[in-house]
Order: structure tokens, then C-alpha cells, then sequence
């Protein structure tokens, strides 16, 4: 039993739902009321695309957390390369959250209250020491 790996399972499924909640309570509130202009419609659109890349993000967290706890608790497979492969797509999506907002020019202050990099961090190291340890 890998506790690190199980631990990270939960992080990611306990993330998953505070992510859920999140986004349907933010784009609840900024649910456009639809028109028949052009800058009512493309805002719909990109409105209908956050909203859907969240509910994507959301599914990759779930599905993340089912196959760590699953490896965790020695139920499912032990592959390292996929471990790995794991750790590795965590590493990308926290250099790109923090390349997205200092692309974004935003305060520096705003990084902690966007702070869904340190969730890829916590969850990155989960995985990398869950690595090491005997499966």
C-alpha cells in the first residue's frame, strides 16, 4: 500500500469538487441572458467554452484521483512509466498555469489567489514521492 499515492488520489478527488463547485457557482453567475447582437453571441460562445474546459479539467482530476488511489491501495496495476507519465503531465500544467498568468500580466498578488498552481504542485510531489516509495 502506497500512501502517498492514495493521499494524492484524495487531494485530486477533494480538488475535483471544490473545482465543480467552484465554476458551476461562477459561471451560474455570469451566464449570459442571450441576444440577438453579434458581442452577445460571441460572449455565449466563449462563455460555453470556459464552461466546458472546466467540466474537462474536472474529469481529468476524477479520473487522475480514481487511478492513484487505485494504485495506491494495490487494486489496479503497478506501472511506473505510467506513474511517471502522471508526475510528468502535473509538471506541465504547473508551468503553464504560472506561464498563463504571468502571460496575463497580472499582480503579483493575484498568484495566490489563483493559486490552482500550488494544487498541481502538492499534487505533483504526491505523485513523484509516491514514485519512490515500494509499490
Amino acid at each position: 500500500m502506497n500512501y502517498f499515492l492514495i493521499l494524492s488520489g484524495l487531494f485530486l478527488f477533494i480538488s475535483m469538487i471544490i473545482c465543480l463547485a467552484n465554476h458551476a457557482k461562477a459561471y451560474q453567475v455570469s451566464n449570459p441572458e442571450g441576444g440577438n447582437t453579434q458581442e452577445s453571441n460571441d460572449f455565449l460562445v466563449s462563455w460555453f467554452m470556459g464552461r466546458s474546459i472546466s467540466k474537462m479539467v474536472s474529469i481529468d482530476l476524477l479520473w487522475t484521483a480514481f487511478f492513484l488511489t487505485l494504485i495506491g491501495i494495490s487494486l489496479g496495476p503497478i506501472n511506473y512509466q505510467f506513474l511517471f507519465f502522471i508526475g510528468i503531465l502535473f509538471l506541465g500544467y504547473f508551468f503553464f498555469w504560472l506561464f498563463a498568468l504571468y502571460a496575463s500580466k497580472v499582480k503579483k498578488g493575484y498568484y495566490l489567489k489563483a493559486s490552482q498552481w500550488s494544487l498541481l504542485l502538492a499534487a505533483l510531489l504526491l505523485i513523484m514521492v509516491g514514485l519512490n516509495q515500494p509499490l
